[in-house]
């Protein structure tokens, strides 16, 4: 079997705040092979930023710190690379999409301007080959009228546009690895949709690993290979999206897919997860799904389970999988 591209392995994240330690990260172990989507799922403060944010030694220390784990890109760990080299890897040979554009892109910068810098600081392309560029990764990402676009500002397009610029930004540098960070965040359901058929298939045209970060399990159904569910800042299911959809077997996986919509009329109302998302100050102790789940017994608030081997590739972090769904 190949090597993996990206393998993370026990990567903990804490942050030191003044009210105390925040784990926001937790021992979390992943891979992603080169041409293939990885889905990153779960709710809001469950740590998925916060773990592509580490990969790319971008979480601001302090307060954050992190306080375990390797980063393995190509067999080199990211994590002993000093900031000169970090400067190397990312934008050229991994790239990030953030979750909002018009926080990420410069609002005094036209759109053309933001994409030549980094042609020109990672590829040593002159103004008129990066503008050039430029150009044509605006009509890559299907914007209509590059040659205009290329000298509009941020806020003179649409939200749409603007995470398509994001995109173009990101691939300009024929990267080998993408993390996409709530690509479709803010955006209506049309537009989500093709901005995820656009990332599809510019990443089948360039064979590219893409890290696809979500707190929507149907996005994932969509566009992923494999899927990792975050609670809490752990991996709490792993493994293959055809046999996490068919054959679930973590309560929380369970709960996300339950609140999906349906068209099912005889559906009145959306399922919920009961309870409220563990805070990270106060994380019970054993399974840190427990308060929530409808499978807990006793031995579920004793210790924290490991990653149980289902079948094959499918990982589960509960005691009582074999009860689940």
């Amino acid at each position: 079997m190949k090597a993996p591209l990206l393998d993370v392995r026990s990567l903990s994240v804490r942050f030191l705040t003044d009210e105390g330690t925040v784990q926001a990260v937790e021992n979390v172990s992943l891979e992603i092979y080169p041409g293939e989507i990885l889905g990153l799922v779960g709710e809001s403060g469950c740590g998925k930023s916060v773990t592509a944010l580490s990969i790319l030694k971008l979480i601001p220390t302090p307060p954050g710190q992190i306080s375990n784990g390797q980063v393995l890109f190509r067999g080199k760990d990211l994590l002993s690379l000093n900031e000169k080299e970090m400067e190397k890897v990312r934008g050229n040979e991994v790239a990030m999409i953030f979750q909002e554009p018009m926080t990420s892109l410069n609002p005094v910068f036209t759109v053309g301007q933001q994409i030549m810098e980094a042609l020109i600081f990672h590829q040593g392309l002159d103004k008129r080959e990066a503008r050039k560029r430029a150009i044509k990764m605006l009509d890559r990402v299907k914007i209509p009228s590059p040659e205009t676009r290329v000298d509009a500002y941020p806020h003179q397009l649409s939200g749409g546009m603007r995470q398509r610029v994001m995109i173009a930004m990101a691939l300009s540098c024929q990267h080998d690895l993408l993390i996409a960070d709530e690509p479709t965040t803010a955006l209506d359901v049309t537009i989500q949709a093709e901005i995820l058929g656009l990332l599809k298939e510019i990443q089948r045209e360039m064979t590219m690993a893409v890290i696809l970060i979500t707190h929507d399990l149907g996005v994932i159904s969509e566009i992923a290979d494999r899927v990792a569910v975050m609670y809490a800042g752990r991996i709490v299911e792993y493994g293959p999206i055809r046999s996490i959809f068919e054959e679930m077997r973590h309560p929380y996986t369970r709960g996300l897919l339950m609140s999906l919509p349906q068209l099912d009329e005889k559906k009145e109302r959306l399922s919920a997860i009961p309870g409220q998302v563990a805070d990270p100050m106060a994380l019970p102790q054993g399974c840190k799904f427990h308060p929530r789940c409808y499978l807990m017994i006793e031995d579920c608030k004793i210790e924290e389970p490991p990653l149980f081997r289902v079948n094959g590739d499918h990982l589960s972090r509960c005691i009582r999988w074999k009860e689940c769904c």
